[in-house]
C-alpha cells in the first residue's frame, strides 16, 4: 500500500513507493515504445484478468471456510465503523458507559446488515 503525507510543499512519498510508481511508468512505456498502444492496452487487459481469477479463488475459499464473501470480510468493519460514528453523532450520544453501550449494540445492529448485504453482493458478483 502506498503511504504518502501530504504537507503545505507537497506531497511526500516514501521512497520504495517511489521507486515502485517508476518502475510500473517504465514498463509501461516500454511495452508502449515496442508494441504500441494496443500493447499497453493489452497488458493492462491481463492484469486486470489476473486480478480478477486470483479474487474469485480467493472467495471461493473464504465462503467455503467462513462463509463470508472476500467483500464482507475486508469492508464489513470499516462501513460499519462510519454508520456508526454517524448514528452517535445524530444523536448526540455522550462518551461514557452508555455511550459505550450504544455503540455496541448499535455496532451489533448495524453490523449484520451491512455483513449480509455485501454477502449477497459477494455471491453475485465473485460467483
Amino acid at each position: 500500500m502506498i503511504k504518502y503525507i501530504i504537507y503545505e510543499g507537497g506531497i511526500h512519498m516514501r521512497k520504495k513507493d517511489k521507486e515502485a510508481i517508476i518502475s510500473l511508468i517504465l514498463l509501461i512505456g516500454i511495452i508502449f515504445h515496442f508494441q504500441g498502444l494496443n500493447g499497453v492496452i493489452e497488458f493492462i487487459k491481463n492484469i486486470g484478468i489476473s486480478f480478477w481469477s486470483v479474487l474469485k479463488m480467493l472467495n471461493q475459499i473464504t465462503v467455503q471456510m467462513t462463509d463470508d464473501t472476500v467483500l464482507a470480510l475486508m469492508f464489513s468493519s470499516s462501513i460499519t465503523f462510519v454508520l456508526v460514528g454517524i448514528v452517535l453523532e445524530i444523536f448526540n450520544i455522550p462518551r461514557g458507559k452508555f455511550g459505550k453501550i450504544f455503540g455496541k449494540i448499535s455496532f451489533w445492529l448495524i453490523g449484520f446488515p451491512v455483513s449480509f448485504v455485501l454477502n449477497i453482493i459477494g455471491r453475485l458478483i465473485l460467483q
